[in-house]
């Protein structure tokens, strides 16, 4: 299992060690978050599907992913359609909905506009934000995560600090 925490100024957690990202470019300030909104039964998913894995496999950016499965899991369809105001399948979600991609029709088709949405989130300004994790497994499918977050910075910083449970690679047949 692994740990993928997210917000407005882009950390990556794995099993409680928190990484700063690596930046790819120059004018990158954080890792990038796609949260890809998908369903069993979506048809077009696949493209996206392999273009998110084609995209993390070849590394042409720094970015994670997570795949929210509506039609399967009660917390990723509230954060897809209630948070994140899905309205079709796929569209994936780009530091939570700075800027977002709705559909796909080809894998190349798709990779190409991902890496532009990508490469435009992690071109903005974020806040400058410290979190640090403590993760410790407790047994029996529990956890328990403390997330400290420090503000470097001379204002408030209003944002959302969202923490998923998952693993560390995946796939599912359906897709």
């Amino acid at each position: 299992m692994g740990l993928l925490l997210t917000s407005g100024f882009g950390l990556f957690v794995v099993s409680g060690t928190v990484e700063k990202a690596t930046i790819g470019s120059p004018l990158s300030t954080h890792r990038v978050l796609g949260e890809f909104g998908t369903a069993t039964w979506c048809g077009y998913c696949r493209y996206a599907h392999g273009a998110l894995k084609a995209l993390y496999k070849g590394g042409w950016d720094e970015f994670s992913y997570v795949s929210l499965v509506c039609d399967k899991n009660t917390h990723a369809y509230y954060r897809a359609i209630n948070q994140l105001g899905l309205t079709g399948y796929p569209t994936v979600f780009w530091d939570g909905d700075y800027t977002k991609n709705v559909g796909a029709g080809s894998v190349p088709g798709a990779m190409a506009a991902y890496n532009a949405s990508i490469d435009s989130c992690a071109a903005r300004t974020v806040a400058d934000i410290d979190v640090t994790i403590d993760v410790t497994w407790l047994g029996s499918a529990t956890m328990s995560i403390t997330v400290t977050v420090d503000n470097n910075g001379g204002s408030t910083y209003n944002g959302y600090l969202r923490c998923y449970v998952t693993e560390i690679a995946s796939s599912n047949a359906f897709f």
